[in-house]
Formats: structure tokens, sequence, C-alpha cells
């Protein structure tokens, strides 16, 4: 066979090299038994893959079965690609999905709608950087290994201890009266005329929140750390109900994107958890 051209080898080499470059690395494999069947998982970035690329979870301390996180086509996947989860301390409040992309590129992958749910960017030790968009908008974000969590710093700063929806509600009010300040400026500058008489003001009430009445409804009872792995990402909501009962609190957000909710219960352990919902299905777990 008459060997190629230099140049041609040289070509095929450059195009070749960047598919290399994008293919995932491999760190371990395994087959394990799944439903009755046996599967085989492949560990790449610290976690362990279906080969639909679903995330999988070990078995825990005195558990025995791999746990897929998600039912296929509940996520969408993009790549394996590494992400230096360090990056994650440039992120800011209120940053839209084009501006998250347009600094980080792509992530690995999605759950809901964009705009509406989480991003996942995994690092090469197992770190994930987790987002939040609420309403097209950055609201939270945090760094996940081995199922420990903690805030990026800089939004944690910016929220400065009050919880997103505090947030979300504080920011809705500067701008209701920011409107209302610019029509009254507005209609005044339309009908300007000489006047002695007293100026309109502008009065901004704050409701704060009722405390229920005493007895209103009995407490919910706590819950078992076996009961809260049952819920698995993309159950339903009715099914969450009827795994761990009504919530000790819950607090939703409707937007033209859907409603999120978030389930606020308690373990017998004394821990709070919440559960996070999109649309009715489990988006996010504690």
């Amino acid at each position: 066979m008459r060997p190629r051209p230099l140049p041609t080898l040289i070509a095929a080499l450059a195009l070749a090299l960047p598919a290399l470059a994008q293919a995932p690395v491999v760190t371990d494999d395994k087959w394990v038994e799944y439903h009755k069947s046996k599967i085989l998982l492949r560990q790449i970035n610290g976690r362990w893959w279906t080969p639909d690329n679903r995330q999988v979870y070990p078995p825990g301390k005195d558990g025995f079965w791999w746990e897929i996180d998600s039912k296929l086509g509940v996520c969408t996947f993009h790549h394996h690609r590494p992400f230096d989860v360090t990056r994650g301390e440039s992120l800011h409040l209120w940053m839209t999905p084009d501006q998250v992309e347009g600094m980080f590129g792509q992530p690995n992958r999605e759950f809901g709608e964009r705009g509406q749910g989480f991003w996942y960017y995994y690092g090469v030790d197992g770190t994930a950087l987790e987002l939040r968009f609420m309403e097209g908008e950055l609201g939270e974000a945090w760094y996940e290994k081995h199922t420990s969590k903690r805030s990026v710093e800089s939004i944690a700063h910016e929220l400065g201890g009050r919880s997103i929806y505090k947030v979300k509600a504080e920011r809705a009010t500067e701008k209701s009266k920011e409107s209302l300040r610019q029509r009254i400026e507005a209609q005044h500058a339309a009908h300007a005329r000489p006047s002695r008489g007293p100026q309109p003001t502008i009065t901004v009430v704050h409701t704060a929140e009722a405390s229920p009445p005493a007895n209103s409804e009995p407490t919910p009872a706590p819950i078992t750390a076996e009961a809260l792995a049952s819920v698995k990402i993309g159950a339903a909501r009715d099914d969450v109900l009827r795994a761990l009962g009504k919530p000790a609190s819950r607090m939703a957000i409707a937007s033209a994107d859907g409603e999120t909710e978030d389930f606020e219960y308690q373990l017998k352990d004394g821990r709070k958890v919440v559960i996070t919902l999109l649309d009715g299905k489990v988006m996010r777990l504690p």
C-alpha cells in the first residue's frame, strides 16, 4: 500500500485530535446488578454513569443496590468535558443562562427548561458546580461532592444570609416603587404647572408575615431517612406526598415558565431538608 503524502497525514491528524480531546476519560468501569439485570457502568469525572449517560449513585453503607438518579429523558445530557469548578466564584445573582454559557460554556447536564431549572458542571475530582435558574435568572449556586454541599461564596455573599425568595421579594418591591415613581414623574411632566399646593407623596406599606393561629393544624410528623431515600429525581408531586406526607412548609413561585415548589421536611434526627419540584416533578433532592 502506498504511504499517504505528509500534508494529507497532517490534515487527518488535525481532524482527529479535537475528536480525541472531546472523548470522555473513563477511569474505571464495573458491572452491577440493576432491576434483576446487569448494567455496565463507567466512572467519568469521579462519578458513575450508565451507557446512556444517566448518573448512578453507589449503594449506601448498609445498602446493596446502585441507584440511577433519573428516568430516561428527564435530564438533558450534553458532554463529559471536565470543568474547573473554582471558576464558580465568578458567578453573580441574576445572570441569565446566555451570560453563564458565554462565560463557562455549555453545561455537562441540565434539568428543567432553560431559565427555569438546574445546570450541572462536573470537575475531574467528582465535585459538581450546580446552578439554579429561576424565572430566567441565576438564583442559587453551590458545590456538591459525595452528598456534601456548600454554597458558592460569591452568591452567598450577595444573598447576605437571606433566602433567595426574600431577596426576590425585596427586588420586586423596589422595582414596583421605581415604576410608580417614574409614572408619577411622567404625569407631572405632562401636566406641569406652577403650584404652591402640597406635593403628592408615595407611601409604601410593608406587610409583616403573619403567624399562623395556634393549634390551627397539627404539625406534620418528622420523616425517616429511608422514606426520603425512596423519592427520586423526576418523581411526581403526588408520589412525594404519598411517600413523605404533608411538608412542614411549602414555598411556591409561579411564572410564565411554570411553578417551582420547595417542600421542607424535618427528619427524625432533627435536620431540615428541602425537596424542589418544577411543574409537579422533583428536580432537586437534598
